[in-house]
């Protein structure tokens, strides 16, 4: 996908609008994706999250714009 490795900190969640200023590509025909996760690791994904909110919301850091205060 032409990308470095990255990491993901579910414990931090940001709150940015669905705009251009924040997701440049967002207008253009592939909104920029340069790949997608499989369905398996993306219900994992979310199943970490409903965990990890269920069990320790306290931990998750909300950042961003649209955060709730």
């Amino acid at each position: 996908m032409g990308q470095s490795p990255f990491t993901l900190d579910l414990r931090r969640l940001a709150w940015v609008p669905l705009t251009e200023d924040w997701f440049p590509d967002l207008n253009k025909l592939d909104h920029g994706i340069l790949g997608c996760a499989s369905e398996e690791r993306i219900l994992g994904l979310e199943a970490a999250i409903r965990t990890l909110f269920t069990r320790r919301r306290e931990i998750v850091e909300q950042l961003g714009p649209l955060r709730p205060r």
